[in-house]
């Protein structure tokens, strides 16, 4: 199984409470994501799915570099966008988070894809001071 898997695995297993089994794998998963970077330096796919590895591992200032190479090598990248929106809103970066979500929402393919984008931007709009 390759990185983004182990990580899908360990981000389930986590936010079941299974911390204990979800750390090996995010790990692994982490390791293997920089591993096949240090191949594939400007591979947007890896950029993004470390980034938002590190993001839900905490280590917020180095997964924002790997999202922001992300969306510069891939500016097409809905999923990427995202990512760089959710990371940007718990820095509370909220405008610099609007910006993310819309970008994604305008590349944003499926309809639950949309829904999910309207309701995150709506929701870092709502809270930004007027």
């Amino acid at each position: 199984a390759g990185p983004a898997m182990r990580a899908t695995l360990g981000y389930l297993l986590a936010r079941q409470g299974r911390e204990a089994d979800a750390d090996p794998l995010l790990e692994e998963a982490l390791r293997d994501f920089e591993a096949r970077l240090q191949r594939n330096p400007s591979d947007s796919e890896l950029l993004a799915g470390l980034g938002t590895l590190l993001t839900f591992r905490g280590r917020l200032e180095d997964a924002e570099s790997y999202l922001e190479r992300a969306v510069l090598s891939s500016p097409r990248d809905c999923a990427a966008w995202s990512s760089l929106g959710e990371l940007r809103q718990k820095r509370n970066q909220l405008p610099q988070a609007a910006e993310a979500y819309q970008k994604a929402l305008a590349l944003a393919q499926r309809p639950d894809q949309k829904q999910t984008l309207e309701s995150r931007l709506a929701e870092v709009e709502g809270a930004r001071p007027t």
